[in-house]
Parts: structure tokens; sequence; C-alpha cells
């Protein structure tokens, strides 16, 4: 450890560094006994909670008698248990020996030094874990934190500059989600500090982890603009696209015979164009017809054999005409297309004697319009076409990521830090030119069906961290997800945020936001945020509003996951901000903790998370609302649900609409109100809701249309009996069949005396019913699939229709 951090941790503990007499020299046997008796006592110390000084004396003495490097974890421990005792053995430890703790004990150093001791003194063990090569990101985690909370700007900059962004470099030193998240809001409203942030990131990554660009999303300060976006709405990177590595065709023909290319370059001769990777395009959708008609002989889900025999093992599976679509395809986009295919895909006897049939009368056709090129089994099909693709250029149509080859090709080394990022780059910026994926339809959705039609994909866009302009796009591996980053200074930010608020036909964005009741995060399209009698604030329309308009796009303010503690952890997140506090709290508190818990939205889109959206909170309930909130943990889309007039206030429900008045209400009253509109009002004189849509009083004895009540109240009371049963274990244990027998005689009494009476019985009813239709349809085929779809089919519009008479009819349901 270097000299000034022992000797500040010394001063700091008051302890010497008098070197203690070497022991006698023990043999393996003695050095495995004074361990194991040694973990003995610091369990039994930390089990006891009183003899954590005695456990750490013994580990100290024992330090002369065997390595304190196997002392490590025992120390580790210990100063869990009792950081200020901890401290006190790491500095003797130290001082007995030159030679270093691992990478595990100086990172909780680090951390306990962070909490307990002095800053300076961490960041000298931190500075000395590096300089011996035994840091993680993790080793200097706490002191960037530690720098960030406490605004120690130019500090943060220096560890920045000379340990982080050098060892990065070197791959000593790996960039995680919980450092790029501190990096960047400790240099908020520094964009050029930011911008070397992010540039370091791109330099040794290409994507990023889902739970990184979380972290990164929930950064708010300093003028940093963060939302997730669509591939679609990514701007493309305006870097030149770079040459393979010149040994790519090289390696390529490696993989390939002499007599191969040979041929390869006489076809390619004849003008064409492009490649269709016939194992690939025939292959799809082979996983679902074999599914459905059961597991496979033998062979598993490969399409690629090497055996002595050459069974044609995916003959029922693989498709021809598919092949046969997509050259119609590319034909048609004036392309002259070559077909690669295996010799097992093409002939029915591979090996042995005797001539060779072709497997289907396509392969004979293709190979009369010479537009077929066969390959052995013994040889890969993708490198022909990534050899013809690399020496002449064009698109080949496929979904294959050649991860079998590409490393090889491309010369990729793993574990080769930044020269790997760059290879894999290049990739797949060659890859996103070259390769053309595609997208297979059949008719009805049938896997079988003989009608097959296939459409090109345009060329998707190359997944790699990038910059257009002042936006940053940071994608998710894979490329589900794309996170957009503007950074803005703390001046540009503060300027331009209320001029892109305008709030059409409603007051100043500006003067909302002064008086606490609009978030700056909010967008408005539309509708304007007014005092509504009796409600406070909410929204009005400005103008007619088209059932599914977007009428309201939020940011969340914070968010968590679900759990016992969401609540807590998004109050440490908004802490006691005016914004928060403008909002209702209901029956709670009136703190932070009952605001949040009485607008708190659980997340549609994420279904473990719940956030917090301040423009969305100001929306009011009705029962019957007019307008549906759509969330993801970071982001909301207030929709209208059907046509909204001009002036009329837009208002959603705070609870699930099917749910019946006692539940609705019990749910409501915990918000701080009783609902009063007008299905409430309806519903609070009736019991039951016939099907003519009229709802009949306890003491009715028919409908108006004719309708016996008490013959709907038995079929309702039927209905919840047996939705009551399709929840219990028994039912569980039920065959599939049994289950809809039971079910289907049920709903067939009920018919018998007339329509389903209208209720929430009944709506749980037929989803139970049409579930179970479904759920067989899966494991049948033919006509009994078709029959059973057709009794899926018939019980969902039922539903939508019962569903639609208690709430009312909505395209968006």
């Amino acid at each position: 450890m270097c000299k000034k951090g022992l000797a500040s941790l010394k001063e700091e503990e008051g302890v010497g560094c008098a070197k203690e007499a070497e022991g006698p020299k023990l043999s393996k046997k003695e050095t495995r006994q004074i361990l194991r008796e040694l973990r003995v006592q610091v369990e039994q110390a930390l089990d006891g909670g009183e003899a954590v000084k005695e456990a750490c004396d013994a580990v100290r003495s024992a330090a002369a008698l065997v390595s304190p490097q196997s002392l490590e974890p025992l120390v580790q421990r210990l100063l869990a248990a009792s950081p200020r005792e901890g401290l006190r053995l790491c500095v003797d430890l130290l001082s007995l020996e030159e030679v270093s703790f691992g990478e595990a004990l100086l990172s909780v150093l680090v951390s306990v030094l962070v909490e307990v001791a002095s800053l300076e003194i961490a960041e000298q063990v931190m500075l000395h874990a590096v300089a011996t090569k035994r840091a993680k990101m993790r080793t200097l985690q706490p002191v960037l934190d530690a720098f960030c909370s406490a605004g120690s700007l130019t500090r943060l900059q220096e560890t920045f500059s000379s340990v982080v962004r050098p060892w990065v470099k070197a791959d000593r030193l790996r960039l995680n989600g919980r450092a790029i998240h501190t990096l960047l809001r400790g240099f908020g409203g520094r964009p050029q500090e930011q911008e070397a942030v992010l540039e370091l990131l791109a330099e040794m990554e290409l994507e990023l982890p889902g739970e990184w660009l979380d972290r990164i999303q929930q950064v708010r300060e300093g003028g940093i603009v963060a939302d997730f976006v669509l591939c679609a709405e990514v701007a493309a990177s305006p870097a030149a696209l770079e040459p393979p590595p010149p040994a790519s065709l090289e390696n390529c023909g490696a993989l390939l015979r002499p007599a191969t290319l040979e041929r390869l370059e006489a076809v390619m001769t004849g003008g064409i164009t492009c490649f269709v990777d016939g194992p690939n395009v025939g292959y799809r959708g082979a996983v679902q017809r074999a599914s459905s008609e059961g597991p496979r002989l033998k062979g598993g889900p490969r399409n690629f054999q090497r055996e002595e025999v050459v069974e044609n093992l995916h003959a029922p599976y693989f498709r021809h005409d598919q092949i046969a679509a997509a050259l119609r395809e590319m034909r048609s986009l004036g392309e002259r297309p070559l077909v690669v295919l295996p010799e097992r895909y093409a002939f029915a006897q591979v090996l042995g004697v005797g001539p060779k049939a072709p497997l289907h009368p396509l392969v004979s056709q293709w190979m009369l319009e010479k537009s077929l090129f066969i390959v052995g089994d013994d040889e890969p099909d993708d490198a022909v076409w990534l050899y013809g693709l690399l020496r002449h250029g064009g698109i080949c149509v496929t979904r294959d990521k050649a991860l079998n080859h590409r490393a090889q090709i491309w010369g990729m080394r793993f574990n080769a830090g930044q020269r790997q990022v760059e290879l894999e780059r290049s990739w797949r910026r060659w890859s996103a030119q070259h390769l053309r994926w595609f997208a297979i339809s059949w008719a009805d959705c049938d896997h079988f069906s003989q009608d097959v039609s296939i459409r090109l994909e345009p060329p998707k866009l190359p997944v790699e961290i990038h910059r257009t302009g002042d936006v940053w796009y940071l994608p998710e591996t894979g490329g589900a997800r794309w996170l957009r980053l503007q950074l803005k200074s703390d001046s540009d930010f503060d300027s331009t945020r209320i001029a892109e608020m305008s709030i059409p036909g409603g007051p100043e964005a500006a003067e909302l936001e002064q008086r606490g009741e609009l978030s700056e995060l909010t967008r408005l399209y539309g509708v304007r945020l007014a005092e509504i009698p009796e409600r406070g604030l909410g929204y009005c329309a400005v103008r007619r509003i088209k059932r599914g308009e977007a009428l309201l796009f939020d940011r969340a303010r914070c968010s968590a996951l679900v759990g016992e503690e969401d609540v807590a952890q998004l109050a440490a997140q908004v802490g006691e901000g005016s914004e928060v506090m403008a909002l209702t709290h209901g029956a709670g508190s009136d703190d932070v903790l009952g605001k949040i818990q009485n607008n708190v939205f659980h997340a549609t889109r994420d279904v473990e998370w719940c956030a917090l959206f301040l423009g969305v909170a100001r929306l009011n309930h009705s029962c019957l609302p007019n307008a549906f909130v759509d969330c993801s943990r970071s982001c909301a889309v207030v929709r209208a649900l059907t046509e909204i007039q001009e002036a009329a206030e837009v208002l959603i429900s705070y609870v699930p609409v099917s749910d019946a008045l006692a539940a609705r209400s019990e749910q409501l009253r915990h918000k701080g109100f009783d609902c009063d509109c007008a299905r409430c009002r309806e519903e609070a004189q009736g019991v039951l809701l016939c099907a003519c849509g009229a709802w009949l009083p306890e003491e009715a004895a028919a409908c108006p249309c004719g309708a016996d009540a008490a013959t709907l109240h038995s079929a309702s009371a039927a209905l919840s009996q047996a939705n009551e049963f399709m929840q219990s274990p028994e039912a569980a244990k039920t065959d599939t069949r049994q289950l809809i027998a039971k079910l289907t005689k049920l709903k067939e009494e009920c018919y018998s005396n007339g329509p389903l009476p209208q209720s929430a019985d009944t709506v749980t009813f037929l989803n139970n019913l049409s579930n179970l239709h479904f759920f067989s349809a899966q494991h049948l085929a033919g006509p009994q699939r078709e029959e059973a779809l057709v009794a899926f089919y018939e019980c969902k519009r039922q539903l939508m229709a019962s569903y639609e008479a208690l709430h009312g009819g909505s395209a968006q349901r």
C-alpha cells in the first residue's frame, strides 16, 4: 500500500506499525488447522456480537503464522460486522506484509472508509488498488459516489481523467451502469464532461443491458433529457461504412474447398446479383410445424448434420416453396438470385450408392434455371454466401447472424478488449448493409399452408452506441429498446424547457409550473389544465378529439419496483419538492409519502414497476371513463377511449371498470372521495343488469322487456358458482375437455331461458370458457382444432358484448 495512504490510516486509527517477529514455518496441515479454528472463533464472535474485538486479535496474531491473503475472507466479515475494529485490523495486517490485499478486500475497505473514516484515505486506498492492478469498478464506485454526493466536481473530474478513462481504455476496468449513472449525474450541467463519459462508453461497448439503461435513464440532473424509443425512431449513425478486415475474404475462403470456390466463381460470372440462404429460409416455421405434430424422431432442432449417413431428418418440416417465394420476391425487385443449399436439402440420397434424386420438383427447376448452388454437407453453407458477398457485393436474404463463423472470418479474438469491439462494430455495420432479413406469412397463420408469401425487411440499423447531432442513442442488448439522450447545459435547459411547453388554448406553461401545477416533463395535445367545479384541477378538451387520439405524454418523475417499500423508494427519489406536494393526498397523510401513495401508477407495460407521473396525476376519475393511461416505468401516454367533445373533461378510471359497484366504492374511499358518476348512480338503483340493458331493483319481479327476474338471479348465481370452481385446486386437476363440457352445459342451460344477465360474473364466465377453448385448440389438429377455434371466437364475441353492455362500447377495448 502507498506510504501516504497507510500512514494516514494509521494516524486515523491511532495504531503503530511495528512488525512482529516471524513465527515458525508451518506445514499445510497445520495452516489449515489454524484457519479452521479462526473461522469457528469468528463465527462465534459474529453470532454473539460482543467478542468481535477478541476475534480481531486472534486474526491479528495468526497473521504472523499464515499468509494474510488467506485471512481475507475473515477480515471482510469482521469489517462488515464492526467497521472500526475491522479498520484497525486492516492497518495491522498491512503493516506486517508488503504484499497488498486482494481486490475483494480492498473494495470492501474502500467502501468502509468512505462510510466511517475519511474520504481522503479511501481515495488513497483506491489509488493503491489501481496501481497494484487489484481494482475493479466496484473498488472505485464508493469514491465516485462520494465525490458526486459532495459536489466535488474537480476531484471527480481528476479521478475520471487520470484513473477511469485510461484504465478502461487499457481494459483493466470495465464501465457499468452504476458508474455511468454516477458520472453523468456528477457532471450535471457540464455537457462536455458528459460527452466524454459517453464517448468512452461508445469506444468500449456496443450495446448495454437493460438494467444499465434503466439506471442511466433515471439521471435527471443538469439538463439531461432521456427517454426510451423504438428502433424506428432512432436516427442512423452518420459514421461512414468501413470495409471489412483485409483478411476476411481469405479467412472465409479457408472454410471451403478449392473446388467449391472455383464452382462459385464460375456461377457468379453468369450475372448473379444476390443470394438466398436456402436452409434459413426453408427452415423458417419448422419448429412450429414440428411442435404441432409432436417431437422430432431424432436430430433435435438442428439444421446441420454431420454423420457418416446423413438422413433427411427435417424433410417433413423443411419447405422448398418458402425458398421459391423468396426467389419470386427478389426477381420482382429486378435481382438475379442464387439459392445456396446443402446436399441434404436437395437430394434424397446424399451418401451411398446410386443416383441422387431431387427431394422436390423445385430443386430440378432451380438446377435448370442455374439459380441453385449446392454445397457439400461437410462444408458450412453460410460461408458460401458470405464469400460471395465479400468478393462481389450484393445482398443475401437470411435471418442468420453467422454466429458460428463470423468470429473466424472477421479475425475476432475474444477478451481482446477495444480491438474486439471495433471488429464487432465493423461486422454489424457490414451485415446491416448486406444481410436482408425477411418475414414469412402463411395463409390463416397455418404453418402447413401452401399459400406462402415473403416480405423483405428494410436494411436494419446496426446495433451500436452512436451520436447524431447532439443526441446520443444507446441500444439495449439485442436492439429491443433504445435510450435517447440529449445533453444540454444548465442555461440552455432553463431557457428552452418552458418554451417547448405551450398548451393550445390554455394558460401558459410557465405560469402553471411556477405554481407547481404542471411538470416540465409533460406534453399536452388538444387539452388544457383548468379548474373543474367541485373537483379542483383537471384537463378539458380545447377541440373535438377523436377516439384513440393521444392527449397527453408524460415522463416519469420517479419509478421503483413494486413491493413493500416502493412508496418509500419513490419518496427518496423526489424529496420534498413543491411539484409533488402540490398533488392531492386522498385519505392518506398530507406529506410526500401520502401524496405519492395517492397518485402512483402501476405500469401497464412493465408490470413489476410503478411510477409517478406528475402530469397524469392531474386527471380526474369516472367509472365511465373517456380516456385511459398506457404507461411503462419511464413514460405514459393518455389516449381517448371515446370521442371527446370540445370543453368536455378528460376522465380516466382509478379502479378496474369491470369491478362491481361495492368493490369500486371501497377502493375509491381510500382515494379520499365517493364517486357520483352516472354509472354509479344507475347501478345504485338496481342490483342486476338485464340483457336488454335495464337495471332491475331487488324487489322487481320482471324486467320491462318481459325477462323473469328470478331466472336472471338464478343464472347469475350459477355463473358465480362456476367462476369460484374455476379458481379452485380441483379445477386445476380436471381435464380440459371435462371443464369445457361442464361450462358449455351450464351456458346452454342459462341461455335456454333467455339471454345471460349482463353482469361481472357473466364476463368472467365467458372469459374462462373462451380461454379453455383456446388452450384446447393449441393441442388439437385438423377439424377438431378448427371447431375449438370457432367456439373460442364465439365466446369472445359474447364476452365483448357483455363487457360493452356493462361499460360502454369502445374499439380501444
